[in-house]
């Protein structure tokens, strides 16, 4: 790490007075080694250190074969940018060497390098769908890269492609450098973690990628970028953690497939979400003369959300008490698998309870009812 700050400061990286900190083989932290108020330059790094889309463009013979045969990718830059670090990344005379030289040795708290044993903790959950399409993707990419330049093969197999791209795809910032927005690897601050809101903002100006603090930040604190408020299953996906149940992020959603048609459940019950799941059965208004089938739709719904539930080796009460216990570390794969599957089996919870009671309502005489409108929406077009 010595080498790496002092690769940066010699070439023009400014850090204001902060350190690092290791929690595991994949976890770092920067720390403040003393205040730093409110509109400080943190970190500043001039744009001949930054590996951006642009520069690697020109650089690489690779890519500029693969342009020029108009082999497209669905996030290109982010490829183009694993190639150029691939070609040099072994280079101990390359300019980037140092940089590359404090990398994680391994991704393992990503989910898309989690043992057999680790990815059984998903067992029922619509996560693993997830986690074998992202493979698929990048399979698709690397394979198209071989098919088209057989020696980059010699380069990089799969695994490591794989390793390079998704440390790409977790560190990189956007940023817009002469008027065009390009896709980024910055020394130094790619190492912040996450916190929403952050305590910095960051962007590009005057030949310099700039994080600045946009709060006080007292000595010894560590410093915190945000990777945008997402749901905990996106976190674990692209950057191999979670903010845990009670951290800030997206609620979430699952889809299902009731009658090979996919219904997206999200918290809480909207109408859209009731139509979409009744629409699967039937296409008429709740009445008098529909309400027996109404009923055994609603039943055959639940039945199959009941069903989903019960694929999972773990109850969510069960989850719960595990999580809640402490037992568990907060950094572990297992923790933050239980803390995915555990929101999934909350939102299909949550569909069910909401249908029984939508199941009670209906069954009440008209001068009985009293519309709860956290369940009970507009579509159902009911009276008291």
């Amino acid at each position: 790490m010595l080498d790496f700050v002092s690769w940066l400061k010699k070439r023009g990286g400014v850090g204001t007075s902060i350190k690092f900190k290791e929690y595991t083989e994949t976890m770092r932290g920067v720390y403040s080694c003393e205040y730093i108020p409110s509109g400080t330059s943190v970190i500043t790094i001039p744009d001949n250190m930054i590996i951006h889309s642009n520069m690697v463009q020109k650089k690489s013979n690779t890519i500029k074969k693969l342009k020029k045969l108009n082999i497209d990718f669905i996030s290109p830059s982010h490829v183009y940018i694993t190639i150029y670090i691939i070609e040099t990344f072994n280079d101990p005379t390359h300019f980037f060497y140092p940089y590359y030289k404090i990398f994680p040795k391994n991704l393992n708290n990503i989910p898309l390098f989690w043992t057999d044993l680790e990815l059984s903790e998903l067992a029922g959950s619509h996560f693993q769908k997830l986690i074998n399409n992202k493979i698929t993707k990048l399979r698709n990419e690397y394979n198209k890269i071989v098919r088209t330049i057989p020696y980059f093969k010699n380069m990089a197999n799969f695994n490591k492609y794989k390793y390079i791209r998704l440390l790409v795809a977790s560190r990189n910032f956007t940023l817009k450098i002469n008027d065009e927005r390009v896709n980024a690897m910055v020394p130094w601050a790619d190492m912040l973690n996450h916190r929403y809101p952050p305590q910095t903002k960051w962007g590009y100006r005057d030949g310099h990628f700039f994080l600045d603090a946009v709060e006080d930040i007292d000595a010894n604190i560590e410093i915190m970028d945000s990777y945008g408020l997402k749901t905990n299953a996106l976190y674990l996906l692209h950057y191999g953690f979670t903010v845990g149940l009670n951290g800030k992020c997206s609620k979430g959603s699952i889809p299902i497939i009731i009658n090979a048609r996919e219904i997206t459940l999200s918290i809480p019950i909207n109408n859209y979400t009731l139509q979409d799941l009744l629409n699967t059965f039937h296409k008429h208004n709740v009445t008098p003369k529909y309400k027996n089938t109404d009923k055994k739709n609603l039943y055959t719904i639940n039945k199959h959300l009941i069903s989903l539930l019960d694929k999972y080796k773990t109850t969510y009460k069960e989850d719960i008490i595990l999580i809640n216990s402490k037992t568990i570390d907060t950094f572990s794969n297992k923790y933050n698998a239980m803390v995915v599957i555990a929101n999934e089996k909350k939102i299909i919870q949550h569909y069910i309870e909401g249908i029984f009671k939508i199941l009670e309502y209906i069954d009440l005489e008209p001068a009985q009812r009293i519309l709860d409108e956290a369940y009970l929406i507009d579509y159902f077009n009911l009276r008291k």
